[in-house]
């Protein structure tokens, strides 16, 4: 098995851990790298709770504490039941940058594009980056400082990332070890074309999500646009 395939041979989180999901339309990362200007994108962070009794009574609490560090745009929610995980979930918004620009403050995480055109072409590589390390969101919402050291695959959390083509030509993606629509994929597969209208769920691995999780940088996808 090659390297970067072994990385995403590790195994799926099927445990109760936080998730970020966050849409990402292909015209706001042109905007942002094109124009050099933020764009805010809608995203979700899901943390997991006990029961739903306990996420009920807790939620004015979490979400007092997550406006500290990121916007929180609607009304939060429970969602689970009593034959399914529980999370207490917020609606807000990741920001697109362009590389090089001020990292804004309020923010859990953020997408640097860099965007190159050589050739005569135009690409947007995208690094996702959290603005907070895991032990400090922890911390911030109540669940304890995690010991020190690597956090552990089963704690580490589900980042996801949906491309969607809102353009009216196919994009060429390329990927950097990544789990695109349920499959590993890796540099070496080459850009997967995504046709207008298209969507495609993009989860990084759990060596991306170790990486962002200490407050660092991943880098997940280039974008290679047709005008």
């Amino acid at each position: 098995m090659r390297p970067a395939l072994a990385l995403l041979a590790l195994p799926l989180l099927t445990a109760c851990v936080p998730q970020v999901d966050a849409t990402v339309p292909l015209s706001a990362v042109f905007t942002a790298g094109n124009d050099e200007a933020a764009v805010s994108v809608p995203a979700t962070l899901a943390i997991p709770q006990r029961d739903s009794a306990q996420c009920i009574e807790d939620l004015p609490a979490l979400a007092a504490s997550l406006r500290t560090v990121m916007p929180i745009t609607a009304a939060p929610t429970c969602s689970g039941n009593d034959a399914a995980q529980h999370y207490a979930v917020f609606a807000t918004e990741l920001a697109i940058i362009p590389l090089g620009a001020d990292r804004p403050h309020g923010q859990l995480f953020v997408i640097e594009d860099e965007a190159s055109y050589e050739g005569g072409g135009e690409s947007h590589t995208l690094t996702l980056l959290a603005m907070r390390t895991y032990a400090e969101v922890a911390a911030l919402v109540g669940a304890g400082t995690p010991p020190a050291g690597p956090i552990p695959i089963d704690a580490l959390p589900v980042l996801t990332i949906n491309l969607s083509n809102d353009t009216a030509v196919p994009a060429g993606i390329q990927y950097f070890a990544a789990f695109v629509d349920g499959e590993p994929v890796t540099e070496e597969s080459g850009p997967l074309s995504l046709e207008p209208g298209g969507t495609v769920i993009v989860r990084l691995p759990d060596v991306g999500a170790a990486i962002v999780a200490q407050g660092n940088g991943y880098r997940f996808a280039t974008i290679y646009a047709t005008h």
